[in-house]
């Protein structure tokens, strides 16, 4: 029998118990073994004691387990200013990584991460679902390919309303964590943070590559009271010239799940809405079905795929994060020219996850702002 591939997870609550279920329940071909859990409360995982009688040993740091035991792979799911410390940690002990988006909230420790990874010659995938969902990489060849023919215009929108409770974590809405570490979280780090990746990737030469912004028109603005911004409409532009056109805000008060249109010389691909189907209609009529997309840990399986020779593309490493992070850095440039919005300008919405505080009219501006592609101070 081969031997099973090693697992360590590192951050067990939150979203990581999505991944704790995942690998306890369905495996889906691949020999695995979870043989160890990291959590500062390792309580928060609701599967604890399932970890525990498959034989996971559970501490409460890194460096507790690598002094007892060895992984193939480290999962990391922990919030954005322990990327850098624990990814790296994890590649010195001779783990691959697959760490949790963003790589990192600024350029400086994306690049201390990358060093190291050609240092300790470990594989480190970056968990920007989009990019692992097999609909996505099935249109992403065709651009590839030039089905498409060139693109023109890429854009997307997300409103998703956030609770004031939202921002009750620490690290939620910083810019930097007490110790001096880089955070930098904000609507376009973390929760919407796969929508402006995905549009990058899908511009990228290779399957595992993405497109470079090089000019960025920004505007942010906030209702929360957060160091960043809950609320970005921005326009990039990449190397080749073809502009994306990014809009996002939890300071709203209805939903807009993610919705996006690709636009290439020969048609538009676009999400939809109902079952999230990848659908591209080409100019002529003809309609071209890359199925659903929503597999949330299909990156998992990617990433075991690769580590047992299955495959030998990791569509998102490192590497292909640099745009996103390159476009993190144009956006937090902008922090000191955040529009904290006036008090007549707020409402409140009551939840029962808690209080919305949304900008009045914001909803529908930022979809106006996506049906005619202009910023809100071009309308």
């Amino acid at each position: 029998m081969n031997t099973p591939i090693t697992i360590f997870l590192v951050g067990l609550g939150g979203y990581a118990n999505n991944h704790v279920n995942t690998l306890l329940k369905n495996s889906r071909g691949h020999n695995i073994s979870i043989v160890g859990g990291a959590d500062t409360d390792p309580k928060n995982c609701l599967l604890l004691d399932d970890l525990i009688n498959a034989g996971a040993y559970i501490t409460t740091g890194m460096d507790d387990f690598y002094s007892r035991h060895a992984a193939d792979l480290c999962i990391i799911s922990t919030p954005i200013h322990f990327h850098k410390k624990h990814v790296i940690t994890a590649l010195k002990h001779g783990s691959h990584v697959l760490c949790e988006k963003p790589s990192a909230g600024c350029m400086d420790d994306l690049k201390e991460m990358m060093a190291a990874q050609r240092k300790y010659k470990k594989d480190v995938a970056v968990g920007f679902q989009s990019s692992f969902f097999k609909a996505m990489l099935r249109f992403k060849q065709d651009v590839i390919d030039g089905v498409w023919g060139r693109p023109k215009l890429l854009k997307s929108i997300i409103l998703w309303p956030r609770t004031t409770q939202y921002y009750n974590h620490g690290w939620r809405g910083k810019r930097f964590s007490e110790n001096g570490e880089c955070i930098m979280d904000s609507i376009a780090s973390n929760a919407c943070a796969h929508y402006l990746h995905n549009m990058f990737f899908v511009l990228g030469d290779k399957i595992d590559a993405a497109a470079m912004p090089t000019i960025g028109e920004i505007e942010l603005s906030k209702v929360n009271n957060i160091e960043t911004f809950d609320t970005i409409a921005a326009r990039f532009k990449t190397s080749e010239n073809v502009e994306v056109l990014f809009y996002a805000s939890h300071a709203v008060n209805n939903l807009q799940n993610p919705y996006f249109e690709f636009r290439f010389e020969n048609g538009t691909v676009k999400r939809d809405l109902e079952n999230g189907t990848l659908i591209g209609v080409f100019n002529n009529g003809q309609i071209k079905d890359y199925g659903k997309t929503g597999d949330k840990e299909e990156k998992i399986f990617t990433v075991l795929d690769k580590i047992s020779d299955k495959t030998d593309i990791l569509p998102c490493s490192l590497t292909t994060t640099i745009p996103h992070v390159t476009a993190l850095d144009m956006i937090n440039s902008r922090l000191a020219d955040v529009y904290s919005i006036p008090d007549d300008g707020i409402g409140k919405h009551e939840t029962k996850e808690g209080t919305v505080l949304y900008a009045k009219g914001l909803f529908e501006l930022f979809y106006e702002c996506f049906e005619k592609e202009l910023l809100p101070k071009e309308l």
